[in-house]
């Protein structure tokens, strides 16, 4: 390490330990991410729209899935930003979620907390230190949606019910008809000379 690093570090050197002690190399630390299930929910939105008159059906979103992410600490180093700021970085030789930059002394923005979820859930990055915490918040979430879902569910399997009922009840009025024109109706015996004679069955 250089001089200036070092003299760098010295003024921050309890703070980053701090960072640097939650997380250490050979530990886990963990990011959110919200999901879209219907992938292609965009592209069928889109043609709706283009065809109102389509028979389509369609919920007026995507249901959501929150996954968590672990990913390993295999690195940890200390570097200065242009503007002074002193940060802490995890795994600095990978890329996307697998690699964190923390501001050193930041220790509560590893913390599981509501505004935390907000900002995974919107586009941003933040990382997270507790498994159990992360996984539990995560679920909540989940389970919530799940119950949206849930109770989606319950009616439209009454519509289902609602349909397979109609369509069991126009088959049974046709069918109870024809085999009761079948039962009665009379043989009719076309005669030689043109008459009809009916021919009575018992």
């Amino acid at each position: 390490m250089n001089k200036e690093v070092e003299t760098q570090l010295d003024s921050v050197r309890g703070q980053v330990r701090a960072v640097g002690a939650m997380l250490p190399v050979g530990s886990k630390y963990y990011t959110v991410h919200a999901k879209d299930i219907d992938q292609q929910f965009a592209k069928k939105q889109a043609a709706l729209q283009a065809d109102p008159a389509s028979p389509m059906l369609l919920l007026n979103r995507s249901p959501r899935v929150i996954m968590v992410r672990d990913h390993d600490v295999i690195e940890q180093i200390f570097k200065t930003e242009v503007d002074g700021t002193k940060m802490v970085v995890f795994n600095p030789k990978t890329e996307d979620e697998a690699n964190a930059t923390i501001i050193a002394g930041n220790t509560n923005i590893f913390q599981t907390t509501d505004e935390a979820f907000r900002a995974a859930l919107t586009g941003q990055r933040p990382v997270f230190a507790s498994g159990i915490k992360t996984a539990t918040k995560a679920n909540v979430l989940n389970q919530a949606e799940l119950d949206r879902l849930t109770d989606v569910k319950k009616i439209i399997d009454s519509y289902i019910d609602t349909l397979k009922s109609a369509i069991a009840s126009n088959t049974k009025k046709v069918k109870d008809y024809e085999e009761a024109i079948a039962k009665f109706k009379q043989p009719v015996d076309f005669s030689g000379d043109g008459s009809v004679s009916v021919v009575v069955t018992e």
